[in-house]
């Protein structure tokens, strides 16, 4: 179950958190694990969800591969 709770934002693991308490469950070892809230933990970083997990990029990467695919978007789109 951890391993899932790392994979989640910090705003999901308050709500898996919150669930777990309204249950009465004992969350200390999930709050001891929760992300950092700062931007500094994603300075320069964008992370995309898929269905495997988790993928950090650095954003110049991700940056590419979004005109990438925005060109590809625009060529089929002149096919048409």
């Amino acid at each position: 179950m951890m391993e899932r709770f790392k994979t989640m934002s910090r705003d999901e693991q308050q709500q898996f958190i919150s669930r777990m308490k309204e249950r009465g469950g004992d969350t200390s070892t999930f709050e001891s694990a929760l992300q950092p809230s700062s931007a500094k933990a994603t300075e320069g970083r964008r992370v995309s969800r898929s269905v495997l997990g988790v993928v950090t990029l650095p954003a110049a990467d991700l940056a590419a591969l979004e005109e990438s695919a925005s060109a590809k978007a625009t060529a089929r789109q002149a096919r048409e």
